[in-house]
């Protein structure tokens, strides 16, 4: 039975506020509480939303209100695909409310630890994506100019783990402008007074001196680290703001190996303490990275963070043929409790191990068969033959070209041409490891290395061949040196680069 809210009063699950259903409380904290809910119209339409409400007890207070609604005019304004979105201000018997973007997915903090159960962590061109479009939303408010033409000169103070979500579609949204500082607020900060969140502040914020956009430069560097990491940079509440104020944290690649230097010079320039050392905007810093991504690997878009998330929470693929994140679709099974933002029962699912970056889920009602690799299609046939006609097409200009040589008096050059011709001919997993309708893959490392695929070598470094999408395990080996190594191909560039130090 539904019950009706009037006065300020405790909320709880099916209740009705005003034209809202509650579902159930999200979060609770020192000023609001958070709580899901639909609204319902004719014609079953129904939509669900988030509700944001002053706390009860604070409810009276002139201050506490004033900066409720400093935050729904503050955001009511921003418009970007990058920043949960306003729907309403409202009163209902006294009480202001805020009905807002629902955005179902993980937030940072959630993916941290969905990986940390898998052993796994983020794969840099992941990462750098969410930051890039968290940058994209901190331009567009740092710079964003109201009606009248003035500028209003927001910025957030609270960059946090808890503040950024990736939806179950991929989009990165940033939120909780609830403690942001800019010249439509009525409010004032007192003189002094620090908010947000420790182990993310700028130094000048800690001090409680005057503040621009480069804050959230810092604070945006800070989460970079972790999400790459898993490390708080500067420590936790009071030890971060001694070390903040006083120590440079480690370079990241203590603790990720696998970060470019590049990369890591454009997270240590955001955390620099001296924020005239720092990049100068959002749009600087988007720009270095986007320089970076240039020169990496492949691009990773909306589709890859929605595949992540999807896989991550145990929720089916936009496309069932989709590329699961970081490994083959085909024998993949769920590890670790599904996540998600709603009580649902749990999918008992059978538990295998999977090659690759971590687990997945397959449907609990999946038959014993269906992660099995399925027969060749007449696509995948016609792909086949077309391989294997380019190998015979290659051995035969290899042999070619070692008859010139031989008639031509070049013995040392034709015995070269033969020996590497037969090591094709010898080498079955070289033909696999070359698709016709494949998109190109270049392999290269420091020092030159051999690559070995199920046992046999492939190639050498600076290696180049066409791939299509899919997981692919290697080796590298130079001298007593050997390296694995997995190597996800999607779609979605014209060339792939992997670049490695042995």
């Amino acid at each position: 039975m539904t019950t009706t809210l009037k006065g300020p009063a405790a909320m709880h699950a099916d209740a009705q506020f005003g034209k809202y259903t509650l579902i159930r409380q999200i979060a609770v904290g020192g000023m609001a509480e958070i709580w899901l809910a639909e609204q319902r119209g004719p014609g079953g339409f129904n939509k669900e939303l988030v509700l944001k409400r002053i706390l009860p007890h604070l409810a009276q207070e002139g201050q506490v209100a004033q900066m409720f609604l400093d935050e729904a005019r503050m955001v009511a304004h921003l418009t970007h695909p990058n920043i949960g979105q306003v729907f309403e201000l409202g009163e209902l018997e006294g009480e202001y409310f805020i009905a807002m973007e629902f955005i179902d997915g993980l937030d940072l903090a959630q993916l941290a630890g969905a990986l940390k159960e898998r052993g796994s962590q983020i794969p840099v061109a992941y990462a750098v994506k969410i930051i890039t479009d968290l940058l994209e939303a901190l331009d567009y408010a740092h710079d964003f100019v109201d009606r009248d033409g003035n500028h209003v000169g927001l910025i957030h103070r609270d960059i946090s783990p808890q503040n950024a979500l990736i939806s179950n579609d991929g989009v990165v949204k940033l939120v909780d402008f609830g403690v942001a500082k800019a010249s439509i607020n009525t409010t004032k900060t007192e003189s002094g007074a620090v908010k947000g969140k420790f182990a993310y502040m700028a130094p000048e914020q800690i001090e409680g001196k005057p503040l621009d956009w480069r804050a959230d430069i810092f604070s945006i560097g800070v989460l970079f680290y972790e999400l790459l990491s898993g490390v708080k940079p500067f420590g936790e509440d009071l030890k971060a703001v001694s070390m903040i104020l006083s120590q440079d944290p480690a370079d990241i690649r203590t603790y990720r190996t696998d970060v470019p230097e590049e990369l890591a010079r454009i997270i240590a320039r955001a955390m620099a303490k001296d924020r005239e050392d720092r990049f100068a905007n959002a749009a600087a810093m988007q720009r270095a990275l986007q320089t970076f991504m240039r020169s990496y690997t492949e691009v990773v878009g909306t589709r890859e963070l929605s595949i992540m998330v999807r896989q991550l929470r145990g929720l089916d693929l936009a496309k069932p043929t989709e590329q699961l994140f970081g490994f083959e679709k085909h024998g993949v099974t769920s590890a670790g409790p599904r996540l998600t933002t709603r009580e649902m029962p749990q999918a008992e699912v059978a538990d295998r191990s999977a090659p690759g970056l971590n687990q997945a889920s397959v449907p609990a009602d999946a038959s014993p068969g269906a992660a099995d690799e399925p027969a060749p299609s007449k696509g995948k046939s016609l792909a086949l033959v077309a391989g294997f006609s380019l190998l015979m097409i290659g051995l035969l200009a290899a042999f070619f070209v070692v008859g010139y040589l031989v008639i031509s008096g070049d013995k040392g050059a034709a015995d070269e041409a033969t020996e590497a011709a037969s090591a094709v001919a010898a080498t079955p997993a070289a033909a696999t490891w070359r698709h016709a309708d494949g998109q190109i893959v270049a392999i290269s490392s420091q020092p030159s290395a051999e690559i070995v695929v199920d046992g046999e070598v492939v190639g050498k470094t600076p290696f180049q061949t066409t791939l299509r999408p899919g997981t692919y395990r290697i080796e590298l080996r130079t001298g007593e040196t050997t390296r694995k190594e997995t190597l996800t191909i999607t779609s979605t560039s014209s060339i792939q680069r992997f670049r490695y130090d042995l």
